[in-house]
């Protein structure tokens, strides 16, 4: 964390409102992969056990809304939906994948950007006490690490945690006991 405080101070004012926008759309991103996951559910429920039509409620109730005739429409309707519901998940997290490389991308650029006009308006002197290769490496490698490395990093945990915390909310409304075995069987091990 120290290290994106020290990050921060390198960003303009509209690049940080940008890291604001960025997380907003990871959250967007995590619910809607999360509600694909949950489409998936009565599929595989209705697929491991088809007699779960008549005496599962979600099903019934589904059944009822979608009007088919056989468990076998049931389950090609749930499928559809369930493939619908992550295509539009993946391109959720597409987008948001696209939009933090192309933030990440830019803010290099600036920063690098910013680094060379301060260096272009040293004097000499100051090229002459510093190793050429130094600077190279400040410029081209320096703002690479931060950049990826820092910012990228913080939007890669931050992303991967929301979805695993709605997840585990996930689960845990739907099968608490199960749930709390397996964070218990995974935190131990």
């Amino acid at each position: 964390m120290q290290y994106f405080r020290q990050a921060l101070t390198l960003l303009h004012a509209g690049e940080r409102r940008q890291i604001v926008s960025l997380l907003g759309l990871a959250t967007v991103a995590a619910v809607a992969q999360t509600v694909a996951i949950l489409s998936i559910m009565p599929f595989i429920v209705l697929l491991s056990n088809p007699s779960a039509r008549q005496s599962n409620p979600m099903l019934v109730r589904l059944d009822q809304l979608i009007a088919t005739d056989s468990p076998h429409q049931l389950l090609v309707w749930l499928g559809v939906i369930g493939i619908s519901a992550l295509a539009i998940g993946n391109l959720f997290i597409a987008l948001e994948n696209w939009l933090i490389e192309r933030y990440l991308s830019r803010l290099g650029h600036r920063i690098e950007k910013d680094l060379m006009r301060t260096m272009l308006n040293r004097p000499f002197e100051y090229f002459a006490e510093h190793h050429s290769g130094r600077l190279s490496n400040i410029l081209l490698d320096q703002v690479d690490r931060v950049v990826g490395g820092v910012v990228g990093a913080f939007f890669g945990i931050v992303s991967s945690s929301l979805l695993a915390l709605l997840i585990v909310m996930m689960l845990r409304l739907i099968r608490f006991k199960t749930t709390k075995i397996t964070l218990i069987v995974h935190v131990t091990l």
